[in-house]
């Protein structure tokens, strides 16, 4: 991931620090009081942006992995994945179908809008047709479809937020979307809003992307009561471990007081260390938000004298 991507030497002078919560998160939360009133517990889904990376055989996976098993193996560490290839070529429903059989019936993917539109078609206005043809695709995970995510790019600026509308009015109503913004312009008090509004009206989520480059864009604004935290991590640099606890004490506060749904992709260069640091912030949940998440097995010393040996 390049966006927000800086020198190592750099990350000692990085304020990490996120804006304080904006007081409309309480729309989208219940009181802990009325957290009965919720037909099921929430929904959480942690994982990685890949499964296939042969690294992670003997660790993540097991030694003499191959290459078609990966998905299976992934599926029974984590049970979301953010669907990056999707974001690069719509998949054939052969190829949907036989994910599907690969992993377990909680599993969740979470398919990245094509680059053609999020990139191309939108800010022109005219994505209409190939989103249909996108979303016909993704109709074939059937339970197995979590939110989309459309990633806008880092010139889409507040001046196409009426384009992002209309984006918005053509998707199904009941279409579960999460949205990132990465012009640093949305994220003023009165634009903000706006977007809060927009997103509200579509129960669509406002994507957190946490990276080191762009702290101007690392928010904690909640626009459903559904969220997506990309968190962007730096090779488990010392400067990566605070900040998985802010977001475990964050998210444990967010499930005290009722949110429904959580979705946090790990990102760390290259993704060789993404199962490791995802298991040590799945750790920090759990002690924080007293979760019961099962932790991913390690199957060797991913770091003489690590955490998780």
């Amino acid at each position: 991931m390049e966006f927000g991507k800086i020198a190592p030497e750099m990350l000692p002078k990085i304020d990490f620090s996120l804006p304080e919560e904006p007081p409309s998160n309480q729309r989208f939360l219940l009181c802990p009081q009325h957290k009965t009133e919720r037909a099921s517990q929430p929904l959480i889904y942690l994982g990685c942006p890949i499964w296939v990376h042969k690294k992670w055989v003997g660790s993540t996976y097991p030694p003499g992995t191959q290459e078609q098993d990966f998905l299976k193996q992934y599926a029974r560490q984590f049970n979301c994945i953010e669907l990056n290839t999707t974001h690069y070529q719509i998949p054939s429903g052969r190829i949907i179908e036989k994910w599907c059989k690969d992993v377990p019936s909680n599993f969740r993917f979470s398919p990245k809008f094509p680059q053609e539109i999020s990139h191309h078609l939108l800010p022109k206005g005219n994505a209409k047709d190939l989103t249909q043809v996108f979303l016909e695709a993704i109709c074939g995970f059937g339970q197995h479809l979590g939110h989309s995510f459309l990633q806008l790019p880092a010139h889409f600026s507040p001046q196409y937020l009426d384009k992002l509308s209309k984006f918005l009015d053509e998707l199904p109503p009941d279409f579960k979307l999460a949205v990132e913004l990465r012009h640093a312009d949305w994220f003023g008090d009165s634009v903000s809003e706006q977007v809060i509004v927009l997103l509200e009206s579509h129960g669509a989520s406002w994507v957190i992307t946490d990276v080191a480059g762009e702290r101007a864009v690392s928010h904690r604004v909640l626009s459903s009561p559904s969220t997506m935290i990309r968190f962007v991590g730096n090779g488990l640099h010392e400067s990566d471990y605070p900040r998985m606890e802010f977001w475990a004490k964050q998210l444990s506060k967010w499930l005290h007081e009722g949110i429904a749904e959580i979705y946090f992709f790990m990102h760390q260069p290259s993704n060789d260390l993404a199962p490791e640091a995802l298991k040590h912030f799945i750790s920090l949940l759990n002690g924080f938000a007293k979760t019961d998440i099962c932790l991913p097995k390690s199957y060797q010393r991913l770091v003489q004298g690590s955490l998780f040996s």
